[in-house]
């Protein structure tokens, strides 16, 4: 998760309204008391932890993000501060009522080590809340996945974010292992309609293809949405609307 910072806060919001769909879900599986603190780990710009934090009645709510780009201009309230910080260095060593993450966990590796170290900082009676994106397989990620081994951009690191997520069976039985109760872990398919088919490359321009633009020279980059925009519009049907799918992974627990 490291590295150039390619997040873009103006590219990322062009789709505020369909990217917070998912939060509102996330929120629904939060069950606890007022008060306690609470972490949300890869908050992006904070609107979303601000609600968390009012909604939830937190205490304190700390959210944190490895972009300094999205970060720039997080919101302020009581009891509410944000770290620009990595998720790879959440070593569990502060004790919390509720972990949270929205739409971030896909880009960290190990997740068995990094619940292991969520479960670890929970109080008891916390939770563990989280909403993960699983959309592999839909052609506007396996299109530059194709591309990773065209021998133009096949030095560069490729994008692992599907290999670091577990499937939901893996994430309910790693759970239970831990120890954790009320394990609830689900698939959701969102539904976008969307202006046309070239949103779609404007969606993952602000998201899934900052990898690319990270690990790529201005060059290459520049080279490299050009193949990937003509192949992906050579998939994608000529509708307008556009009916844009997006797979989610859902994901709660309490600890005893």
């Amino acid at each position: 998760m490291k590295g150039r910072d390619t997040w873009n806060l103006g590219q990322y919001e062009k789709f505020r309204n369909e990217r917070s769909q998912p939060f509102f879900d996330l929120l629904k599986l939060v069950d606890l008391p007022k008060g306690g603190r609470a972490i949300d780990l890869g908050c992006g710009p904070g609107a979303m932890t601000l609600l968390l934090h009012s909604q939830g009645a937190f205490a304190e709510t700390v959210g944190i993000d490895n972009s300094e780009n999205m970060l720039a201009k997080v919101p302020s309230a009581p009891g509410l501060s944000f770290r620009n910080a990595d998720i790879l260095e959440f070593e569990g060593d502060e004790e919390w009522d509720l972990i949270t993450s929205n739409a971030a966990l896909q880009w960290v590796p190990d997740h068995g080590s990094l619940f292991r170290k969520m479960h670890r900082a929970l109080k008891s009676g916390g939770q563990i809340v989280h909403q993960i994106p699983n959309n592999g397989s839909h052609p506007s990620q396996s299109v530059a996945y194709e591309l990773e081994s065209d021998p133009r951009f096949s030095h560069y690191a490729p994008n692992k974010i599907d290999s670091n997520v577990l499937s939901p069976e893996g994430y309910a039985e790693f759970l239970d292992t831990l120890g954790l109760e009320d394990i609830n872990v689900f698939l959701k398919v969102y539904m976008h309609h969307l202006e046309d088919r070239t949103a779609v490359i404007e969606w993952v321009r602000g998201t899934f293809l900052t990898h690319y633009e990270r690990e790529m020279n201005a060059e290459d980059f520049a080279e490299f949405m050009a193949a990937y925009s003509s192949r992906l519009l050579s998939i994608l049907p000529d509708q307008k609307p556009f009916l844009f799918t997006f797979r989610r992974l859902f994901i709660s627990a309490r600890k005893p």
